[in-house]
């Protein structure tokens, strides 16, 4: 019986040695199968830190990308700042150091007191075409342009054979405009309304055949100011045939014919600023103006031949836009000074092509520029007027292709213009009213 009890507990104590060694290798296997677990974990996550540590530097590059170039951009902007109030505060100066006493003002006064003469000869407040478009004929129609010959007969100091171009410049004047309508006023004729954000209005009066009569600005408190009067109380149908003096040109060649690119600030800042070279005594329609070379020679000009146009272009590389800012400052600051400013932009090609293709390739040159002043410089499309001339003003004497003839160029007309109106009348809207 002992031995058996002996045997019994000695069969007990392997049976407990066996559970024990069992449960230490299930707890091995399990400390085995843990680790690997933790292994596979932390490859894992080893993985998505290395994910995410890249997809972090991905974003701190494209951050300080955007950083770099909005730096950059702030730069150009305030460089291009600094230069634009550089050029103004030069105008300043300049403007103060060549500012004429007096002589504007006589000049002006001479002006309205022939103005004040000529309108004491009353004539029928009524509508009536300008005859010149009915003796003239028409050559060609192209969108909103038409070329006529025979416009005029002859007249000392005009172009009497000459071709000549006419638009409606009505697209240029959607610039901030508000509201843009046009209404019939009778007899044929229209008026073209222009609202702008200051609650002013650009009209325009036109005949039955699209010429404009005349052009002014009301303001919101009624102000009127008229940029010019293409039938002031002296017009009759044959004042197209004006008689003018050779001009006397008594200042310096470069300051008559100004060249921006090798001209300064002050030049070009003096030129659209600069009153007649020669006394006229009186003033003429706009129509005069754009007809007879000999009243536009009484004005220097500026050839802006920092813009070159190809062969048979009219269009102006973006690059070249910046270099129109002198100019551009310059007429915005002499419009500050005087809002009833008038410049007129003159285009002009080389001899190669036809008269009537180079006459059409001319004003659109013309109006290249002018909407290259208005949309990138801010001035105004009412203190601008268009005209193509063809190939009649070569610069360069060759019939040849030649760059120096494709240009345009940029003289004040304010002084040659007339501005009467005391036989218009205004009801109390401040609209202009018409006989019948």
């Amino acid at each position: 019986a002992k031995a058996e009890e002996r045997q019994r507990e000695q069969e007990a104590q392997e049976t407990e040695q066996d559970n024990r060694a069992e449960t230490a290798r299930q707890q091995a296997e399990q400390r085995k199968r843990q680790k690997r677990r933790e292994r596979l974990e932390t490859r894992e996550q080893r993985k998505l830190k290395r994910q995410e540590r890249r997809i972090r530097e991905a974003e701190e590059r494209r951050r300080r990308r955007l950083d770099t170039d909005a730096e950059r951009n702030q730069a150009e902007t305030e460089r291009l700042e600094r230069q634009r109030n550089t050029l103004r505060r030069q105008l300043q100066r300049d403007k103060r150091q060549t500012e004429r006493s007096g002589r504007r003002e006589r000049r002006l006064e001479r002006q309205q007191a022939w103005e004040r003469k000529q309108a004491r000869q009353k004539r029928r407040n009524r509508r009536r075409d300008f005859a010149f478009h009915r003796r003239s004929k028409v050559i060609k129609r192209r969108d909103d342009r038409v070329i006529l010959s025979g416009v005029i007969g002859a007249a000392v100091g005009a172009l009497a054979t000459a071709m000549f171009i006419h638009h409606n410049d009505d697209r240029r004047f959607g610039w901030r405009a508000k509201d843009f309508y046009v209404e019939p006023v009778g007899n044929g004729w229209t008026r073209t309304v222009v609202r702008r954000a200051d609650r002013s209005r650009v009209v325009t009066i036109r005949d039955s055949a699209g010429f404009v009569v005349r052009r002014y600005r009301v303001y919101r408190d009624g102000r009127r100011v008229f940029y010019y009067n293409n039938q002031p109380g002296w017009w009759r149908d044959n004042d197209l045939n004006v008689t003018v003096d050779p001009v006397r040109v008594r200042i310096p060649r470069n300051r008559y014919i100004v060249e921006p690119s090798n001209a300064p600030v002050e030049a070009i800042y003096s030129a659209v600023t600069a009153g007649p070279v020669d006394d006229l005594g009186r003033t003429y329609t706009l129509n005069q103006v754009l007809i007879n070379p000999r009243l536009r020679g009484y004005m220097p000009r500026i050839d802006l031949d920092t813009i070159t146009f190809a062969s048979g272009s009219a269009d102006i590389p973006i690059r070249q836009v910046e270099k129109l800012e002198t100019i551009g400052v310059a007429i915005e600051q002499a419009i500050k000074d005087r809002p009833d400013e008038v410049f007129l932009i003159e285009g002009h090609t080389d001899a190669v092509g036809t008269d009537v293709a180079n006459l059409d390739l001319s004003d659109r040159r013309a109006a290249a520029v002018a909407d290259v002043l208005t949309n990138y410089y801010g001035i105004p499309p009412e203190n601008l007027v268009t005209q193509g001339y063809g190939e009649q003003f070569l610069k360069v004497d060759t019939l040849a292709s030649e760059q120096t003839n494709r240009r345009v160029a940029v003289r004040r007309i304010t002084p040659l213009l007339s501005k009467d109106n005391d036989q218009l009348v205004f009801d109390e809207d401040g609209n202009e009213t018409f006989g019948n």
